[in-house]
């Protein structure tokens, strides 16, 4: 069978299928979007502070790295804060 005549049967056979989409308002997508917050405020903090003040961490690598690395993880975070309050996938 061809696709076209596979949906023209499904069509004419008066049958639905019907799958269940948990969506994204799950306890583990509230989860991973608070550790993921958590820890990227923590990443910037740190890269900022290592501009700021003579730590441990230098800024050029280190700081400047993780201080990249919070921000990314701020924008996933709120992506993943997002999808949460719009409830995509519901």
């Amino acid at each position: 069978l061809s696709i076209q005549e596979y949906i023209m049967e499904i069509k004419q056979s008066n049958t639905i299928r019907r799958e269940t989409i948990i969506g994204s308002r799950r306890l583990s997508n509230y989860w991973w979007a608070s550790v993921v917050g958590a820890a990227s405020i923590g990443f910037l903090f740190v890269g900022i502070q290592s501009y700021i003040t003579t730590i441990e961490i230098r800024f050029f690598p280190q700081g400047l790295v993780m201080s990249l690395y919070g921000f990314v993880g701020i924008g996933l975070s709120l992506y993943l804060w997002c999808t949460i309050i719009w409830s995509i996938g519901s």
